[in-house]
This record gives structure tokens, C-alpha cells and sequence, in this order.
């Protein structure tokens, strides 16, 4: 699949993802309001889509997963719009969703979302059309919102970021962000890491273990941020078939049960830790999942009046978790890559030189490499696996040549172990 096929493919599940697990009776309602509604659809634009073609992209999911949304793409797909009626109508719904946007945010909207292309007009243009035109900002609007539970584990998670304190290392402090995901029903933290970097490579990480650990969950729950917007992200949903789902933005009370737990969090564990005797974030991680463990999950959770863990057992009397094998989720995290082998078949990644097989000189490579594994690193070969690189060793070339690590000799050694 190319690169349009992939990003319309994942657009269109990203609209009836929400589906997957609903009612007839729900799945009519939100069908017919998403039918309402204009999408800015990737290389074709703002365009409605009927209830029919909505149910139809939902079978054909179900039928046959994320490879069966993908279209044929036409020749004329994909032209840039210049400031037109159509692009005016893109800025103002812009503006009241996303009402406290800066233009130079509603600017980088409108590129990557193909509505005009980079260089077009300035963002001095869009500024003086938003002021010409008057296109202020609503005011903020209360939403209706009921408490809910779901009956089941694994039905609803929610995840989300939080700041964390300052950590030592060597002469330096870092700033610690936590990554976090909670189960609606039993209240159980599913998955919880301390990083440097709020973003999605942190996230896909806290994520794998927490499958690895409590199965996969149907709906996951997000806010509306950048880092659980990606087209990664959306793609690995897309091959477990979980519904993402994003809250409103600015609108973390939608989101309150997360929230609970990071306010708990640096209540109890924060409060309770001597930040200038952790030597690393490795040690924190380690305390901090001891404190998980021995405290949070077997504390009564006044929202549910039970034992986070207890809850979490007891649910899986009435529903098995859906669980997959370490090999099958490396290949749903593998994550993509693309690099040119210079005339040494070498290739450089993140300052890392790798040698390749001495065939690929001069081809641009497709590379694969699990989330947690970032070492690993697969030369991928219509969609296989087809050898296994390695950093430069000068010392071991200057003894003989390379040859490279082969996919099935590999596969035949682990088969014999």
C-alpha cells in the first residue's frame, strides 16, 4: 500500500473506529451525525460522506482490516486549494474548534491537512484575513456531561500525559513527564512510565507493555494533543482494531478518571520519595511500579468501592482479555524508516552507523524496528523481513568482509532453540 492508499485508508478508520463496538441502534445515531458533517478528507478534500458509504467502509474493515479502506487514487487527487470559499469555510470551522489555535497553528493545519500548499500565502495573510474578516474566537462553551462506567475491563481505557518534577542527572535537571492509562471499569493502571519527552514514541512504548500485560482494550481515550494524533498511533489501532477516540480540546474533566490518578500520584508516590537520592529514571521507573503494585492497585478506590486489582480479577471471570504473543505485538510496533546507502553500504541513523549488505549501495532502503527494540533493525523487502544490520565494527571488518544477517537463517536458529 503507498503512501495515499495508507493515509486515506487510516482517515476513513479513524471515522468509523467509534463504530466498531456500538449498538445498531448507536452506530445508526452516529453514522447519520458524522453524514452531517464536512471531513477534510487527505489528497481530496472537505467532503460529506453519506450513512451507506460510512456502513460500507465499516464492513469492509470487519472484512478485511485496514488494507480493504484503502481506494484507488485518482490521478487528480490531491490539489492544493488557494484561499477560496471552500478554504475560508476550513478556517472558520478551525477557528471554533479549536478556539484558542494561534494562526501560526491554524497555518500548519491548513498544510498538513492539504488545504493549501506550504508557501501559498503567509502567515501574514492569514492573520490579516482572519482580521478582516472578523473571524474571532466564541467564547467557551459548557458541555453536558454524565458520570459512566463501563460494565466490562478492557472496554475503555484512557490515557494522557502529566508533568512530573525535576530529576538530577549528573549536573543537570531534567523535567519527568508520566504516561498513563487507566481502565474505566476496574480503575487499574494498565500502563504507567516516567520519560523525559511527552511524546509518541513514549506513548506507543507505555502502551505495548500495557498490552503485553492486560490484553488489548476495544476504546481508547485520548485528548485531542498531537502526540495521540499520529498517523503511528492511528495505525496500530487500526491493525487491533481499537476504536481512538479524542475529547474535546481543552477538555480534560472529560477525561477525569486520569486525571484522579495523577493527582493521587504526586500526592502519594511524589510526596512520599527523596528525588535527590534517585540516581536515574531508571530507579524512579522501579520505585514507582513498586508503588503500583503494593499500594494503588490494592488501596479501596472510593469511585468503585473496591480494590483496583481485585476489580480487575474479577472482571476476567466475565470477560477474557484478549492477549497477543511478544512476536505479534513487535510486528503491530514495528515502527518505519527510510534511509539511501551511501557507496560504503553504510547508512546513518540517529548518529548510529549501521552496515548494510553490500547489494543495497545507491537503493533507498525500507527499515523496521520494534518500539522497545530500537536496535533491532529489519531491512524490509515488499512488506518481509529480509535481513538483520548492525552498527560499523571496524575491528571485525578489518578481519573479514560482511555478508550480511539474513532473515531465515535467524528464524531457522530460533526454531531449533
Amino acid at each position: 500500500m503507498n503512501k495515499k492508499a495508507m493515509d486515506i485508508a487510516l482517515f476513513r478508520y479513524e471515522l468509523i473506529a467509534a463504530a466498531l463496538y456500538m449498538s445498531y441502534r448507536e452506530r445508526k445515531k452516529y453514522f447519520k451525525k458524522l453524514a452531517e458533517q464536512e471531513h477534510n478528507m487527505p489528497y481530496i478534500g472537505i467532503k460529506k460522506y453519506s450513512p451507506e458509504t460510512l456502513k460500507r467502509w465499516l464492513l469492509r474493515y470487519k472484512n478485511g482490516g485496514l488494507d480493504n479502506l484503502a481506494p484507488s487514487i485518482r490521478s487528480d487527487a490531491g490539489r492544493a486549494k488557494r484561499i477560496s470559499e471552500k478554504t475560508d469555510e476550513v478556517i472558520r470551522h478551525l477557528i471554533e474548534e479549536f478556539p484558542y489555535l494561534s494562526i501560526s497553528g491554524i497555518y500548519r493545519m491548513l498544510v498538513h491537512e492539504g488545504n493549501i500548499r506550504e508557501g501559498e500565502f503567509g502567515e501574514t495573510t492569514l492573520r490579516n484575513y482572519i482580521k478582516k474578516h472578523n473571524l474571532k474566537a466564541r467564547d467557551s462553551i459548557v458541555h453536558d456531561r454524565k458520570k459512566f462506567e463501563k460494565d466490562y475491563i478492557n472496554e475503555l481505557w484512557m490515557a494522557d500525559f502529566t508533568e512530573g518534577p525535576y530529576l538530577g542527572e549528573g549536573k543537570k535537571k531534567r523535567k519527568l513527564y508520566l504516561c498513563g492509562c487507566i481502565d474505566d471499569h476496574s480503575r487499574v493502571i494498565t500502563g504507567a512510565q516516567w520519560f523525559y519527552r511527552e511524546n509518541s514514541d513514549a506513548f506507543a512504548f507505555t502502551l505495548k507493555s500495557a498490552f503485553s500485560i492486560y490484553g488489548i482494550c476495544d476504546c481508547l481515550y485520548t485528548d485531542n494533543g498531537r502526540v495521540f494524533r499520529t498517523n503511528y498511533l492511528h495505525l496500530i489501532c487500526a491493525r487491533l482494531g481499537i476504536a481512538l477516540v479524542h475529547s474535546r480540546p481543552y477538555d480534560s474533566p472529560s477525561r477525569g478518571k486520569i486525571e484522579r490518578f495523577f493527582g493521587t500520584m504526586k500526592m502519594k508516590f511524589i510526596s512520599s520519595i527523596k528525588l535527590a537520592s534517585i540516581k536515574d529514571i531508571e530507579e524512579l521507573n522501579s520505585l514507582f511500579q513498586t508503588w503500583l503494585d503494593k499500594d494503588y492497585l490494592r488501596q479501596m478506590h472510593h469511585g468503585i468501592k473496591a480494590k483496583p486489582l481485585d476489580r480487575y480479577l474479577e472482571g476476567t471471570e466475565k470477560r477474557k482479555p484478549r492477549m497477543l504473543s511478544a512476536h505479534e505485538l513487535d510486528m503491530i510496533f514495528m515502527k518505519t524508516i527510510s534511509r539511501t546507502v551511501n557507496n560504503n553500504a553504510i547508512i546513518s541513523i540517529k548518529n548510529i552507523e549501521y552496515e548494510v549488505p553490500v547489494c543495497y549501495i545507491g537503493k533507498k532502503i525500507e527499515l523496521r524496528f520494534p518500539i522497545d527494540a530500537p536496535d533491532k533493525i529489519w531491512i524490509y523487502e515488499k512488506d518481509a523481513p529480509v535481513a538483520l544490520i548492525r552498527p560499523v565494527n571496524l575491528s571485525l571488518n578489518a578481519t573479514k568482509p560482511y555478508t550480511g544477517i539474513h532473515f531465515n537463517k535467524i528464524l531457522r536458529s530460533y526454531e531449533e532453540d
